[in-house]
């Protein structure tokens, strides 16, 4: 699925879910709204990082010896936030997104579990972490 597609449907579920909620007044439909909206608003946010840094990029390139420098490592530092290949368990590589996105969310979910064992800390901490992660991977 496209960027535009995930807002366009992102943008029709949030319509959809204020209509209800507005004749409802149901708790969990809040919910549920509440939850696209933090992911709308997570793609804006991307999109707004991503497009200062490409303006900062094209306006540097366009002048003098150290701006076209700055550009070049603007953009160097753009790539490497992008990861292009991952290492699956099974040692084979891989670059489809979707894949990728699954090996960090078990990671991190991994990380933050083991975290809670060693501290002690209730159960209730490792659900949230977990409906987090779910949130923003999606």
């Amino acid at each position: 699925m496209t960027r535009r597609n995930k807002l366009q449907q992102l943008e029709d579920d949030i319509r959809a879910l204020e209509v209800a909620h507005s004749q409802t007044g149901s708790l969990a439909v809040r919910r549920q709204l509440t939850t696209h909206q933090k992911q709308l608003q997570a793609l804006d946010d991307d999109k707004a990082v991503y497009a200062l840094l490409w303006t900062n990029q094209t306006f540097y390139a366009g002048g003098n010896r150290v701006d076209r420098l700055l550009a070049h490592r603007l953009c160097a530092q753009a790539m490497e936030w992008q990861v292009a290949e991952l290492r699956l368990l099974d040692g084979t590589l891989t670059c489809q997104e979707e894949l990728i996105r699954h090996q960090f969310e078990r990671f991190y979910l991994d990380i933050y579990s083991a975290e809670e064992l060693n501290h002690n800390v209730s159960g209730a901490g490792r659900t949230m972490w977990k409906k987090e992660i779910s949130v923003y991977g999606q």
